[in-house]
């Protein structure tokens, strides 16, 4: 009886578990979505690539070109994960005002701002645009906070 007991509970816990990674993985699919990518930086025939570190695609959502050039990285994390973020060495270049509850821009160095951190409300985002070179971004800095205030709104 125990046993029943032990397998039905595991087995409720991970159809739980199955669920609310499904939603969550809805959720990411429509926090940013290609057409949004594909309207604020003026890019044609982009689209979504899954999460796969084993190919250095390690962002909870990410873009790329159809030849699969990577152009834009995305995580949404718990709040917390904004500090941490915040004061990783050479991620910080400067504050941002007006975009959500806090934002920054980065990295601290070089000429090319190509990453944005914000939280707002129980969630922290970061935007990392790929380097067409070493001085241009694939999404510029001001298309990085469109970008952020469509994914306020949807938060």
């Amino acid at each position: 009886m125990k046993k029943k007991v032990f397998y039905g509970t595991l087995f409720i816990i991970i159809g739980f578990l199955l669920i609310n990674f499904q939603n969550l993985e809805a959720q990411e699919q429509k926090i940013l979505t290609v057409e949004d990518v594909e309207k604020v930086t003026g890019m044609q025939n982009l689209k979504r690539v899954p999460k796969n570190p084993d190919e250095n695609i390690i962002g909870d959502f990410n873009f790329a070109q159809q030849d699969d050039n990577l152009v834009l990285m995305g995580h949404i994390q718990e709040v917390s994960l904004y500090e941490t973020w915040k004061n990783q060495k050479g991620l910080f270049h400067s504050k941002i005002d007006g975009l959500g509850d806090e934002a920054f821009i980065g990295p601290k160095t070089g000429e090319v701002r190509y990453i944005l951190v914000f939280k707002k409300g129980d969630k922290s985002v970061s935007l990392s645009s790929y380097l067409k070179s070493e001085n241009e971004a694939f999404v510029s800095e001001d298309e990085l906070r469109e970008l952020a205030n469509i994914i306020i709104s949807r938060l």
